[in-house]
C-alpha cells in the first residue's frame, strides 16, 4: 500500500504490455528508440526484438505476433536469446500476411485462432486468420473499442450506441 513493493522494470514509455513465460513484454513508443521489448520479471536483461513501434502485440505458443499498418508478423521466442539482434530480421522472412487496402485495420484484437478487426475504411467488424487469409465481415456497421476475454468479443456497437458482446 505504501508503493514500497514496486520494482522498476524499465525506464522506457511502454504501453500493450503483456508476461509470458516469465518475461514482460512491450510495445515502446518514444520517438528515440521505439520498438517491441522484453525484460525478466526483475527488469534486467532487456531486450530489443523489434525495431519499429508497432500497434498491437498477443503471445500464443512461444510465438510472439504483432501488427504494423498493414501487415501481420511472428517471431519464434526461442530464437531469443543472449546473441539476439533485431536488426538482423528481415520483415519479408517474418511477415505472415498482409491486409489489402480496402480491408485495411485501425484497431485489432489477437484471439486464439483469428484477429478480429475495426476496419477503417467503413468500421464494420471483421475477423482474419493470422496469416491474413478468409477475411469475413461479421458486424456490417460501425464498431469500435474491441476486447476479448476467452472465445467472447466485447466491443461498441456504434450504431446503437451500446456495449454488445459476440461469442
Amino acid at each position: 500500500e505504501d508503493g514500497s513493493e514496486r520494482i522498476k522494470l524499465s525506464d522506457r514509455s511502454a504501453y500493450c504490455i503483456t508476461v509470458y513465460d516469465g518475461y514482460v513484454y512491450f510495445i515502446c513508443g518514444d520517438a528515440e528508440e521505439p520498438g517491441i521489448f522484453r525484460t525478466d520479471m526483475n527488469g534486467t536483461n532487456e531486450t530489443k526484438l523489434w525495431y519499429n513501434e508497432e500497434q498491437h502485440i498477443f503471445i500464443k505458443n512461444n510465438t510472439l505476433y504483432f501488427c504494423s499498418v498493414s501487415d501481420v508478423y511472428s517471431l519464434d521466442l526461442g530464437e531469443v536469446n543472449e546473441d539476439f539482434d533485431c536488426d538482423n530480421l528481415i520483415g519479408d522472412e517474418i511477415c505472415l500476411g498482409s491486409f489489402p487496402d480496402d480491408e485495411w485495420p485501425f484497431e485489432w484484437c489477437f484471439g486464439e485462432d483469428y484477429i478480429y478487426y475495426v476496419r477503417f475504411d467503413n468500421n464494420c467488424l471483421c475477423r482474419t486468420h493470422y496469416d491474413v487469409s478468409d477475411p469475413e465481415i461479421l458486424l456490417d456497421h460501425a464498431v469500435s473499442d474491441l476486447t476479448l476475454r476467452g472465445d467472447i468479443l466485447y466491443f461498441y456497437d456504434k450504431d446503437e450506441d451500446c456495449m454488445k458482446v459476440l461469442s
